[in-house]
Order: C-alpha cells, then sequence, then structure tokens
C-alpha cells in the first residue's frame, strides 16, 4: 500500500479531495502505534467504518487505529467514481489525449509533423 501511494500520482475532482488527501497521508501513518484523531480526516470514516477506526475496544483513550483508517481510505477509492479520483500522467488518459491532438488539423501528433513549418 505504501507503494502505491508513493508511485501514483493521484488526481481528483473536488468530491474525491478527501479520499486522495487520506491515501496520501498513509505512509506517515502506517507502522506507528499511537495516531491521534487530529492527524486523520475522521470524517472519512462512515458507517461500519466508524467504530473500526475510531472507537474500537482495543484503542486507547484519544487514538486512531491505523490500519482500520487505511483499509477505509481504500474501500472509500474503491467506492469513488472512476473520474473523481484518478491516475495523473497515466499512459491510458495521455494516449487519448495524443490522439485527439493528432485529428486535429493543424496539431502535431506521434506520426504528423505541424503543418505550415
Amino acid at each position: 500500500m505504501m507503494l502505491l501511494v508513493t508511485v501514483v500520482d493521484f488526481g481528483t475532482t473536488p468530491e474525491g479531495l478527501p479520499v486522495r488527501t487520506a491515501l496520501k497521508s498513509l505512509p506517515d501513518l502506517m507502522g506507528r502505534k499511537k495516531v491521534g484523531p487530529a492527524e486523520v480526516d475522521t470524517g472519512l470514516p462512515a458507517g461500519s467504518w466508524w467504530r473500526p477506526v475510531l472507537s474500537a475496544s482495543h484503542l486507547d483513550s484519544g487514538t486512531v487505529d491505523s490500519q482500520a483508517y487505511a483499509f477505509c481510505a481504500l474501500e472509500q477509492l474503491h467506492r469513488m467514481r472512476r473520474r473523481e479520483v484518478f491516475a495523473e500522467n497515466s499512459s491510458k488518459r495521455g494516449a487519448t489525449r495524443v490522439k485527439s491532438r493528432a485529428l486535429r488539423p493543424g496539431c502535431s501528433g506521434p506520426d504528423r509533423e505541424p503543418r505550415g513549418e
């Protein structure tokens, strides 16, 4: 999971920003025994995730279960619509952009020279 959030540069729409922020915070939280609620987005764990993340019986008072928070963030990422959180500079998006530029008159593409030069 650490590799996912350090290697992939996530882009978001405003709706996906809390999930991206949570994902980017995970490398700093993982492996620590005590994580405070001020270090995480306490609005992210909703529904069935609230108790395991914020008030599980094994937690000390004023701490958060960072492992449960990590899985909560991953589930929220999975539930996002495909355009709310996306990988920046992905080859799929880049290839689409190159193809659309190549089809427009006057634009250079992978197999075209620019016009008028």
